[in-house]
């Protein structure tokens, strides 16, 4: 079931979500962009780092994806919410989806956001740099563009991927 949900994202992407565009990028990644600030590279495995809006620019080869973001609360709150709900659906037989549903989950991820470092880390840039390698399949990230520049020679990144 795990496997299923990230390539029923993607079908949703594809078939109903109205998504402006939709790019396949290398090792089971997608690029898609939905609105304005809707625009996240996104696994279709389960389990796989993803980077959320807003993806403003991104470069790719078979070893590796690089990408900048200007990180968006929104859309953080909105993937995060969705997985917590998922995650309770299948696991909580009790659990009704509806609106305070929405909203419980909401709140839920509001809580992470304001207090996990991870996500910390994330809104603590305006601007943030990210590396997926393919080779040791991580995500490495965020990172500021002087650290990004780092580990992109430490990982051997071809210089055409790394971004401005």
């Amino acid at each position: 079931m795990k496997k299923l949900i990230p390539l029923l994202k993607i079908v949703f992407l594809i078939a109903g979500c109205s998504a402006d565009e939709l790019c396949v990028l290398s090792g089971d990644y997608v690029y898609y962009r939905e609105g304005t600030n809707a625009k996240s590279i996104m696994s279709r495995q389960a389990g796989k780092g993803e980077i959320y809006g807003t993806v403003i620019d991104y470069s790719y080869n078979w070893s590796f994806i690089t990408a900048k973001q200007v990180p968006n609360y929104d859309c953080y709150q909105g993937e995060i919410q969705g997985d917590i709900r998922t995650d309770k659906m299948r696991n909580d037989p009790s659990y009704i989806n509806n609106v305070e549903g929405i909203h419980i989950a909401l709140d839920m991820a509001d809580s992470i956001l304001k207090t996990d470092p991870y996500y910390l880390n994330i809104f603590a840039n305006d601007t943030n740099y990210w590396i997926i390698s393919h080779k040791d399949d991580s995500l490495y990230g965020p990172y500021t563009k002087a650290e990004f520049n780092e580990i992109c020679i430490k990982l051997k990144v071809p210089k055409r991927l790394r971004l401005d």
